[in-house]
């Protein structure tokens, strides 16, 4: 059940994004057609996402449109970042007696935009290895720890990805595996459909895979999505700690949990 602070973000969060998504237009104006169904759609795809979450929420299939609003909403945060950026410079201008061209700032932005989607993208799709050496009193020191976070598995982020991370993995023969959350990208039904986190299972750690919820695991439902990471093999810390070997490995449960019918975290005391 979603607690009332929940409805109260998602007005909050909504409004937010109309209210971006109006500064964008608003800014992009001088170089955009000036037909009605332009701006239709151009709305429509600026809530296709929070819109195909609703169809999924009902149990039909929001493949595509969660794709397509997962691209949208990066379009949407990394242009609105770079009209703040504009804005600031033109009121800085204006107390030089300068201004800066609207036709000329809208192009920019949009072409700065796209170039750096185009190179995130290619860079989410190439992981790299960072490979470092820490030093602790009582741990063994030939001890090898594989960590990784934020994989959003899902709709956009499917099986291949998975596959081509534990191979990474693999590569460095880890005797224990962590993940620091949102391994699930909120819905749990196309994780489910192609067992994405199978990869990691078949690697069998010396001492496990070991992982914490992110906020996207409660958003789509933390028993769902954590049972079925439990399924897989992995240990779910949830305000809990588990001796490995020489050492203990705690992991809180996330701060937004509240938010989503999960029970507040505990002190850290408890």
């Amino acid at each position: 059940m979603r607690s009332p602070m929940f409805v109260v973000a998602l007005i909050v969060a909504l409004g937010v994004w109309g209210l971006r998504n109006f500064c964008i237009v608003w800014r992009l104006k001088p170089i955009l057609p000036h037909h009605t169904w332009f701006y239709i759609v151009y709305w429509v795809l600026a809530f296709s996402y929070p819109i195909a979450r609703v169809i999924e929420s009902i149990g039909l299939n929001a493949h595509v449109p969660i794709v397509i609003g997962g691209v949208v909403i990066g379009l949407q945060v990394y242009l609105f970042l770079g009209f703040f950026v504009t804005e600031i410079l033109r009121i800085a201008l204006r107390f030089s007696g300068r201004g800066i061209q609207d036709v000329g700032t809208a192009w920019t932005v949009l072409i700065a935009v796209v170039i750096v989607f185009i190179v995130g993208f290619v860079n989410s799709i190439t992981p790299i290895t960072r490979r470092l050496t820490v030093e602790a009193p009582g741990i063994d020191e030939g001890l090898r720890i594989a960590f990784a976070s934020d994989l959003h598995l899902g709709h956009v982020v499917g099986r291949g990805r998975a596959e081509k991370l534990a191979e990474m993995m693999s590569a460095e023969k880890p005797d224990i595996i962590l993940f620091g959350g949102d391994i699930v990208d909120e819905d749990v039904k196309p994780v489910m459909r192609k067992d994405m986190a199978a990869p990691f299972h078949e690697l069998q750690p010396k001492y496990g895979i070991v992982a914490v919820a992110g906020n996207h695991e409660h958003i789509g439902g933390a028993e769902k999505n954590i049972g079925y990471l439990e399924k897989t093999g992995m240990t779910v810390l949830r305000d809990s700690s588990i001796v490995v070997g020489d050492f203990v490995i705690a992991g809180r449960e996330d701060l937004s949990a509240h938010m989503f019918g999960t029970p507040k975290r505990k002190p850290l005391d408890k």
